[in-house]
């Protein structure tokens, strides 16, 4: 199947072939580290087989994949790393490391296919197809997401009101409080009422929150 049938993946070869230009330099400026060229030779080998070897179901999906992806305006934002990122990843390792975990489109993991071999480059394109599609259709929300969703709505609707109940009992405490003592005046008042205040808060919490288990048992019983 030709690579120009699909509108997308075109595209897709031009970064594949960039990202092997981009190791190939970095591989010239810096001999000593074999990661590039190994990067280098990988993406080369992944483009021709791209271009000439890959089954025509993978070609449809990935292209398929990828005019989803770029459907969204904010893309180079919400998909992190980016696509070119992903591929600059594909074979940069040590050849004789074998500590090493190869890079995938994804994440670093070991490779359980033989290095440059079709079942290799297959592999990797159906990681990052799976990449994107969890991407663009996160998993459903569980019951235990939607629990947490709704207690913490609720006890957000429960502080504002216990911040609102308490500004009325306090503004209707300092206003009793002034008619009562209307003589006195200075800092020693204002202390005073500070204090006393303080312990009538501690009440007016306490019978809020006795309010709240009311309205609880009522919800639950309609």
């Amino acid at each position: 199947m030709s690579t120009t049938a699909l509108s997308h993946l075109p595209g897709f070869l031009d970064d594949v072939l960039y990202q092997a230009e981009w190791r190939a330099r970095k591989a010239a400026k810096y001999p000593d580290d074999e990661r590039n060229q190994n990067a280098a030779d990988h993406l080369k080998t992944l483009h021709a087989w791209l271009r000439r070897g890959a089954p025509e179901d993978l070609l449809v999906a990935l292209d398929y994949a990828l005019g989803r992806l770029y459907a969204d305006p904010d893309v180079n934002l919400s998909f992190q790393p980016g696509v070119t990122d992903r591929l600059g990843r594909l074979g940069f390792y040590r050849v004789n490391d074998p500590s090493h975990q190869r890079w995938d489109v994804t994440r670093s993991v070991p490779t359980r296919v033989p290095e440059g071999s079709h079942e290799q480059f297959d592999a990797e394109m159906m990681e990052l197809i799976k990449a994107i599609n969890e991407h663009l259709e996160p998993a459903p929300e569980t019951i235990e997401d939607r629990l947490t969703a709704a207690a913490t709505d609720y006890v957000e609707t429960i502080k504002e009101l216990e911040e609102e109940y308490l500004e009325e009992k306090r503004l209707a405490f300092y206003e009793a409080a002034e008619e009562e003592d209307s003589q006195r005046d200075g800092d020693d008042k204002k202390d005073e009422m500070a204090e006393r205040w303080q312990e009538q808060s501690a009440e007016d919490k306490s019978e809020f929150f006795e309010m709240v288990k009311e309205a609880e048992v009522d919800a639950w019983r309609s």
